[in-house]
């Protein structure tokens, strides 16, 4: 998982072109680290071992040796790689690209890597992906990024999504350190019918909503799903809802953990951010073990109900919108007092009433400054996260996502 805090100066590191290459960020051990006021940093992956290692391409690439001086198209390139081999794009535009079939990438088993080459800036306005064992790295995307069946055990590292999102249908998926932003009535990431996803490490937020559109804009929307990972992302300022379960065509999501976020409704409401609800899990019995634990919810009611063999466990709650979410081991700052006078579970399974103080919510920075407001007395039934959003270690008797002092 990439460390999101770092010693940064290299907030000037670039995040509008995922460019630079920023040394490997050490996690903080105290809260006076510094933040980023612009999010984490995205990690670019190791560029070019050496030119040998290479199929260089171009936008308008026409040559037949996939060289620096005599580059070739994307798909030519793809057809040529290897397992385990690099796609080195050259500066440009590469405007909106459908990824069909190659049986190359069909046969391959392992990944091709494809990145910016040394020295380069390429951007790509949307991806329609449907081949699957691709590795997309350090690249920035103005446009939507299409995940479809057809692209098994893709993986998108260290890439800028500025102005869309990313729609997931297949198996074996992986997006990893990466900055996704500035959407209007689109997910940030939306999982539908698909299997075995890994959202880690991400930074998701500032996605708006048009009335007349028909769609809601959430930072991750979920439905129709199994096997699904979401793991220490900062998610905040999404017009409807950071994380959502949506009822897609009534197969139920499957098999979630949820845990070690940042998630953070709407900062501020206004047209761009009006409901903000930060976790909507709905209570209905075609969802099954989903497992929230060690998250941090604020500026945004939890909206968390009975469901079939699921957790809800040593979080930090600061809108609790339900009166019997099945909660254990979690802190809970307010809730819907006119449903109840106290939620059923509060002051018992080690759940209690608190509030704590948070470094800056501005930037999303929801370390607590003092520990000891989310230390509760654990009931013994379920494990914390091993880990906590920054990689360090978890206490059994902390709730929330931030293990820092």
């Amino acid at each position: 998982m990439l460390k999101i805090l770092a010693a940064l100066s290299a907030v000037a590191l670039g995040l509008s072109g995922c460019s630079g290459a920023p040394k490997e960020p050490a996690a903080p051990e105290t809260a006076a680290t510094a933040w980023p006021s612009d999010g984490p940093p995205i990690q670019p992956p190791q560029i070019l071992a050496s030119a040998a290692d290479a199929l260089y391409v171009s936008p308008a690439g026409s040559g037949d040796a996939c060289a620096r001086d005599s580059p070739c198209m994307l798909t030519d390139a793809l057809s040529r790689a290897k397992a385990g081999g690099t796609v080195a794009l050259l500066d440009g535009d590469y405007g909106k690209l459908v990824i069909s079939a190659i049986e190359a990438l069909d046969r391959m088993d392992g990944h091709v890597s494809i990145m910016p080459a040394k020295g380069s800036s390429p951007v790509i306005g949307s991806l329609d992906l449907r081949s699957p064992n691709t590795a997309w790295n350090g690249i920035r995307f103005t446009g939507t990024l299409m995940i479809r069946g057809f692209a098994p055990n893709t993986e998108l590292n260290g890439i800028h999504v500025d102005g869309a999102g990313v729609f997931v249908r297949a198996k074996n998926v992986v997006v990893r350190d990466s900055l996704l932003e500035n959407g209007v009535s689109t997910d940030g990431i939306q999982v539908g019918q698909a299997e075995g996803v890994l959202i880690e490490g991400n930074r998701i937020r500032n996605y708006a909503q048009e009335d007349a559109a028909g769609f809601h804009a959430d930072c991750i929307q979920m439905f129709d799903s199994k096997d699904i990972t979401v793991r220490g992302n900062i998610l905040s300022n999404c017009y409807n809802a950071s994380l959502i379960f949506s009822p897609g065509k009534g197969d139920g999501t499957h098999n979630v953990l949820i845990e070690s976020n940042f998630v953070q409704g709407c900062p501020e409401l206004n047209g761009a951010c009006r409901g903000g609800v930060a976790l909507d899990m709905r209570t209905t019995d075609e969802n099954t073990g989903i497992t929230v634990r060690n998250n941090t919810f604020v500026d945004g009611a939890v909206r968390a109900g009975t469901l079939p063999d699921s957790v809800f466990d040593r979080n930090y709650v600061e809108y609790l919108s339900l009166c019997d979410t099945p909660m254990t081991n979690s802190v809970v700052v307010a809730w819907n007092k006119g449903l109840c006078a106290t939620p059923t579970n509060l002051d018992k399974a080690g759940n209690r009433h608190g509030s704590a103080e948070f470094i800056n919510r501005a930037t999303a920075d929801l370390r607590v400054k003092d520990l000891s407001a989310v230390r509760v007395t654990p009931v013994p039934g379920s494990d914390p996260a091993a880990a906590d959003l920054f990689g360090n270690p978890l206490a059994p008797d902390t709730a929330g996502a931030s293990s820092l002092r």
